[in-house]
């Protein structure tokens, strides 16, 4: 899973990857990769977002021909 902290509105954000996590963290304006304090998860001051995709098989096949393609172990037998 990956997690996006907007600090200032006291938010996390948690979603799987390929579900849109770049554009939510061009959006949030927050590094991709950057690993947050979780400390304050349980904090019921905190808001939490999640978000997956609606078509579990379009999100498997995404992620499928990602690595398919992008993935270079598969070229040699």
């Amino acid at each position: 899973m990956i997690v996006f902290l907007d600090e200032t509105n006291k938010v996390f954000y948690i979603m799987p990857p390929k579900c849109g996590t770049t554009t939510i963290a061009k959006m949030l304006n927050v590094d991709l990769h950057s690993i947050y304090d979780l400390s304050n998860i349980n904090n019921t001051e905190y808001k939490k977002v999640i978000i997956i995709r609606k078509d579990i098989v379009d999100r498997f096949l995404s992620g499928f021909y990602e690595d398919l393609f992008n993935n270079t172990c598969y070229l040699h037998p």
